[in-house]
């Protein structure tokens, strides 16, 4: 089955998870909307509420890293997971779980590096300092 444009979200997800190799743009491009979705929801809902589908999220960037990528690919994804734990930090910061919180900018700090991502990098490291 070749992964199109044509596929709908949950086949492309699908797809990507049980063959890494073939995840494609178009998946990449929504895992990043839907990073930038639960970013615009951190000032409308309590951090308590959102934490839970920011770490599946994060869960579901994670587990599409472990796959053999395009090295294009792993870095895109890398900085989404990046900033994706930078928010989870800021999250778990709100609701005072400061291990928690340093724990998440360490990870997002992580996959900024392996993104090469610098500008996402200095922005969790600056937040790590909170």
């Amino acid at each position: 089955m070749a992964v199109t444009s044509a596929l709908e979200p949950w086949q492309r997800l699908s797809a990507a998870l049980h063959q890494p190799r073939r995840i494609d743009c178009q998946t990449v491009s929504e895992l990043e909307h839907i990073t930038i979705s639960l970013e615009g929801l951190e000032s409308q809902v309590s951090p308590r509420s959102l934490l839970g589908p920011v770490a599946g999220h994060l869960n579901t960037l994670a587990t599409l890293l472990q796959g053999a990528l395009k090295p294009s690919m792993q870095r895109q994804l890398s900085s989404i997971a990046g900033e994706t734990a930078g928010l989870a930090g800021w999250l778990a910061f709100d609701m005072e779980d400061r291990r928690a919180a340093a724990a998440y900018f360490r990870a997002g700090i992580e996959a900024a590096q392996e993104a090469n991502d610098r500008a996402l990098g200095a922005y969790l490291v600056g937040s790590s300092c909170v």
